[in-house]
């Protein structure tokens, strides 16, 4: 009887790991996608443009999903994004309609294309316009009657620029900063700018990082052929930081930052030193440990002498 409870107990304790184990498998929250990530274009008053994107699934399970169109703005110097604020700026949402604004998809699947229509009207207030068009996946099933929701999105974001507007970017736009580090403990090591733009219009904006060795001239890292973009929002700051992932934890560079926003150009150039604390303290220790031995033997000579 001893041995049969036995038994009976890790018959319940297997079935419960199983059931704990399942559950957790349709659970699992959805993992949506869109594809392309960003749309930019220029919109012609009193006409339309057509566009197309793909929601996609690459996860385990599977959903359905709504799409929809949503304002599109950006706060602060590191660009918290907001999907709510209706402005004068993502009036462009009341122009987009869609060919299909639902559907479901499996595991490791993509939609058909789904195409938008922004129909632009004949006077429009202002040059940038901007929106996200977004892709919901709803809770499955499993999720529903657990008591567990998830609710995943994805947005493809679009900048548009009016044709014929009247910008006012000469002398709205400005690079307030160009930083390079002079010494650095660890690395990596990292850059950092600052762009602002006064303008009406969004712009683009290119950051290149170049590495050179200081005893060789040798470069050792460059993204000139590959560099890194964003998009300036209008009336906006914009902070971004340029990183070396494989920095070296002890060396000595000569390291250039250029950044390039409409008519201007930004080129910055320091010597940067990196050393880690332990090695400093190391020398510090060395030196310390030298004088002092210096200083004995002086001692013991003054005594030999007198």
């Amino acid at each position: 009887m001893k041995k049969l409870f036995q038994i009976l107990a890790v018959a319940v304790a297997f079935l419960s790991v199983a059931a704990i184990h399942n559950t957790g498998a349709e659970n699992k929250a959805p993992y949506i996608g869109i594809s392309p990530a960003k749309a930019a274009m220029e919109l012609i008053p009193g006409q339309t443009y057509t566009g197309s994107f793909q929601v996609t699934n690459p996860g385990d399970v599977d959903f359905d999903y709504t799409v929809s169109v949503k304002p599109y703005k950006v706060y602060g110097q590191e660009y918290k994004q907001d999907f709510a604020t209706k402005d004068i700026s993502n009036l462009i949402t009341d122009w987009v309609s869609f060919s299909s604004t639902k559907g479901h998809l499996e595991p490791h699947t993509a939609s058909d294309p789904i195409f938008y229509t922004i129909t632009v009207p004949d006077e429009i207030k202002v040059c940038g316009q901007y929106a996200a068009i977004a892709a919901t996946a709803a809770p499955n099933a499993a999720s529903e009657g657990s008591g567990v929701t998830n609710i995943t999105s994805a947005a493809m974001l679009v900048y548009a620029a009016v044709d014929g507007c009247s910008t006012n970017l000469d002398g709205n736009v400005r690079i307030i900063e160009n930083k390079i580090p002079t010494f650095l403990l660890a690395p990596p090591l990292t850059t950092t700018s600052l762009v602002e733009n006064d303008s009406n219009i969004h712009i683009d904006a290119t950051y290149t990082l170049q590495v050179y060795s200081f005893f060789t001239g040798e470069e050792v890292y460059s993204n000139e052929e590959n560099p890194m973009t964003s998009i300036i929002m209008p009336e906006t700051s914009r902070f971004k930081a340029q990183t070396w992932e494989n920095t070296p934890i002890l060396g000595i560079y000569r390291v250039r930052q250029t950044i390039k926003v409409y008519d201007q150009e930004s080129v910055e150039e320091k010597i940067v030193i990196i050393c880690p604390l332990w090695l400093i303290l190391l020398v510090l220790f060395a030196i310390m440990m030298t004088i002092f031995w210096l200083r004995s033997r002086a001692k013991n000579r003054a005594k030999k002498d007198s």
